[in-house]
């Protein structure tokens, strides 16, 4: 009998006129079989366009970094002008000149040379891949090529190490004369120029090299005073190289090779570091006997020419060092490419020892008959009208449709359009009713019928469970002394203690002691079960977290943001009171869109960073330095143990809007790693990335990096005072006031291709 009622309201639905509005329109789409997620857009670019808009990047990266490039380019001039003041100027004329015996003098400047051309190369691009990784492995997802991206990284710090080459050479020619008649192939001074070049560029190749097997960009500067140790023991300049290991250690290396080079190029055959060129039984030595590096004089051994000064021996030199370079280069990409392939299988070996079963599918049932097959079920048993059924207006009905049985969270809103059905009166005389989404805040008079799993808290009704997320749980309830709906925060029993439910007492006391438009309200406080809570004020406008999913926030839609919140920490600070957890999910809208800072009670610190669950890796985004130094101290306490004094202050809270204001107009977190701890020790030790760099696709005001820089400096003197100072500096940059954004240009001047696209879609 109940399946012939539910068979006649079926046929009662299906001759509803609101059947072929709501489902026979959408029937194609509700039956289709669910399609495969779609995988990311590979990229539709030329090789030629990914490398011009690497280049262009790594190029902006270098100019916007001004201490740094300086420093770089200041290296080339400091060397050169050292030499020179332990030089002599005839140095490098040797035996060119009448008369004049060198003692090794040539051999050394020109190796000291050589090793500076290879720091220079090897030093700028030791962090290059290392720094990036992140932004790399995105835009290999996205279809970025792997020799696009090496060949413009190549090609930027090839252009760096040729201004160092060129301002090391120009400063020591300016106190160094060169031999008149010297040089193999070119003018001396270009041969000079050439080799230095090669062994720079080589440099380069070594460095991206140990950039791409580094794990972090300090592990990488790690490796390179051991290179530049083999560079200096195996050139034979500093030890004679004597069997066959050394000797093949010797033409593994960078130096020896470019020093064969500029050796053939001055021709240091001719030179001698000997007081004399007569050997013991008065006879003159051959000129190749003084020469310089590895050769000793010995008078019962033959010597080999060391620095042939010939045309094939000076190619020979280039061609190794040219080797070289396409070798380094060429392993960077194959361990770019195992790296790729490693992560893949640890991927999936991690997933088969964990067993990780596949995420279930929605919960799905036959749709209009079973649903009123029950509700006639429980109608007949109650003897009385049931609540009225809302299906989503999917149902179709077809005994093989199904459709999922939504249940919303935080957000309460029912994205499809629905239909209600009476439980009593669906005949062929049925009128169905449909009602929209919930796009507006529930009003506070009609309570929501009490949810019998939620827990009992007070007088108030629990309507629905918000969300579970790091030390609270969020209920929405109805308050029926003030006929107003509410929010309900209730610490979790596993954070419970002694001292932490004093410390959230004493919070929600303070808190509630404040009005302040920007400032959430609190109503009331107590305890269930030994679990404290607070009754605050139910804000329906949604959080700012869920307006950062849609992508990076224009910096004239956050600045009001800003200024709000920035007014209602300074509020706070005024009264001794300090947020410590300023994160986007604790800014919420009120009906007039308007920001309001909420999650004052919650300001509780866990024992470590490891108890902030499986939210903490995005929590930790947002701690201070000073706040993490903490938490790795209390794992020492006990839970009823008074922890160590807090060492919170104001600007923890600023540091947090500023990771905050970061990770809105980026789109990126200021870090995240696979870990809470990970996560939240990069605050102590890394430094902020170029915000232009995560997101390369926006213009940015130029001066912004130096305002969140200065938010989020890791001591807390060196910090915005007040908020509102941040906030100011914000809103003049965005209205082009500030000094910094008149000094520099308004916009990062990048060409078209680099600042309104991405590097691949």
């Amino acid at each position: 009998e109940s399946a012939a009622e539910a068979a006649r309201w079926a046929a009662a639905y299906r001759a509803s006129p609101l059947y072929q509005q709501y489902v026979a329109a959408r029937l194609p789409a509700a039956t289709a079989a669910p399609s495969p997620p779609t995988p990311p857009k590979r990229s539709s670019q030329s090789m030629l366009a990914q490398i011009h808009i690497q280049a262009w990047r790594a190029l902006g990266l270098l100019r916007r970094d001004r201490v740094s490039l300086l420093l770089l380019l200041g290296q080339a001039p400091l060397v050169a002008g050292l030499l020179l003041l332990l030089v002599q100027p005839d140095t490098l004329l040797g035996m060119h000149q009448a008369g004049q015996v060198q003692r090794g003098a040539a051999g050394q400047l020109l190796f000291v040379l050589v090793l500076a051309g290879l720091w220079f190369g090897i030093i700028s691009a030791a962090r290059s891949i290392a720094s990036e990784r992140l932004i790399y492995e995105r835009e290999r997802r996205a279809g970025l090529s792997i020799i696009a991206y090496l060949v413009a990284k190549l090609a930027v710090l090839g252009g760096l190490a040729l201004l160092q080459t060129a301002l090391l050479l120009g400063t020591l020619s300016l106190g160094i004369a060169y031999p008149p008649d010297a040089g193999v192939l070119l003018p001396l001074p270009l041969e000079l120029f050439g080799t230095l070049l090669l062994a720079a560029l080589a440099g380069v190749a070594l460095g991206v090299l140990v950039s791409a097997a580094a794990p972090t960009p300090e592990r990488a500067l790690s490796v390179v005073p051991v290179l530049l140790i083999v560079q200096i023991l195996f050139a034979g300049q500093v030890f004679p190289i004597a069997g066959s290991t050394s000797t093949l250690l010797s033409q593994a290396t960078l130096s020896r090779w470019a020093m064969d080079a500029l050796g053939a190029t001055l021709n240091l055959n001719t030179f001698c570091d000997l007081p004399n060129l007569a050997t013991a039984d008065g006879s003159a030595r051959p000129p190749w006997a003084c020469a310089l590096g590895t050769l000793r004089w010995r008078p019962d051994e033959a010597f080999p020419d060391a620095y042939t000064a010939t045309a094939d021996h000076l190619r020979q030199a280039w061609g190794v060092l040219g080797g070289y370079l396409l070798l380094y280069s060429g392993l960077a990409g194959v361990l770019l490419w195992l790296r790729e392939q490693r992560i893949g299988w640890r991927v999936r070996l991690r997933r088969m020892r964990k067993a990780v079963p596949p995420a279930p599918a929605p919960q799905t049932t036959p749709a209009l008959p079973i649903m009123m097959q029950h509700l006639a079920t429980r109608s007949a048993r109650s003897g009385r009208e049931e609540p009225t059924l809302i299906a989503p207006a999917a149902v179709v009905d077809n005994q093989n449709t199904t459709f999922p049985l939504l249940r919303t969270t935080a957000g309460q809103y029912i994205t499809e359009p629905t239909v209600v059905v009476s439980a009593t009166h669906a005949d062929e005389h049925t009128t169905l009713r449909p009602i929209a989404a919930e796009q507006e805040p529930l009003p506070d008079t009609a309570p929501a019928a009490p949810d019998s799993t939620m827990p009992h808290i007070s007088r108030y009704t629990i309507e629905v469970e918000l969300g579970s997320r790091g030390l609270f749980t969020t209920y929405r309830a109805y308050d029926p002394l003030t006929r107003r709906r509410v929010a309900i925060k209730v610490l979790q029993a596993q954070y419970c203690s002694t001292v932490a439910n004093a410390r959230f007492r004493r919070a929600v006391e303070q808190v509630a002691a404040l009005e302040l438009p920007a400032i959430a309200r609190v109503y009331d406080s107590g305890e269930i079960d030994g679990q404290p809570f607070e009754v605050m004020q139910y804000l329906a406008g949604g959080s700012l977290s869920a307006r950062m999913l849609a992508g990076p926030l224009p910096i004239s839609t956050l600045v009001p943001i800003v200024e709000r919140v920035a007014a209602a920490l300074d509020e706070a600070h005024t009264h001794g009171l300090i947020h410590r957890s300023l994160k986007p999910t604790a800014i919420l809208f009120n009906e007039q869109q308007q920001a309001v800072l909420a999650d004052f009670g919650t300001q509780m610190i866990p024992r470590t960073v490891r108890d902030l669950g499986p939210a903490g890796a995005f929590d930790a985004c947002y701690l201070s330095p000073e706040q993490v130094r903490l938490a790795m101290t209390l794992h020492d306490y006990d839970d009823d143990d008074a922890p160590p004094d807090d060492a919170s202050v104001p600007q923890s809270d600023i540091y947090a809007l500023g990771a905050l204001v970061f990770h809105s107009l980026t789109g990126s977190p200021l870090y995240l790693a696979d870990t809470p701890w990970e996560t939240a020790r990069a605050h102590l030790y890394r430094e902020v990335p170029p915000m232009s760099r995560l997101a390369p696709g926006l213009p940015m005001p130029r001066g912004c990096q130096s305002l969140i820089e200065r938010a989020l400096a890791k001591d807390p003197a060196d910090r915005y005072p007040l908020a509102r100072e941040f906030a100011d500096d914000l809103r003049q940059l965005a209205t082009g006031r500030w000094f910094l954004a008149q000094l520099f240009s308004d916009t990062e001047t990048a060409p078209p291709a680099a600042r309104h696209r991405p590097a691949c879609r």
